[in-house]
């Protein structure tokens, strides 16, 4: 499931807070939190970045 928590944005910019959570592959619950940054020129968005707060369903090496 992923949930849009918040959405700042002004015509150059966007910024979406979200939460999303569900299965890894090997069927291990995650609940993960983020933000998705956004640039747009005109129409078009020319860059998106996305940062995470919780990584905790990343294994170590």
């Amino acid at each position: 499931m992923f949930t849009v928590q918040e959405v700042l944005a002004d015509a150059e910019r966007a910024c979406v807070v979200w939460t999303n959570e569900g299965q890894t592959a090997e069927g291990d619950p995650y609940r993960n939190r983020g933000l998705t940054f956004m640039h747009f020129s005109g129409s078009r968005i020319v860059s998106l970045s996305d940062y995470f707060k919780d990584t905790s369903f990343i294994k170590n090496a």
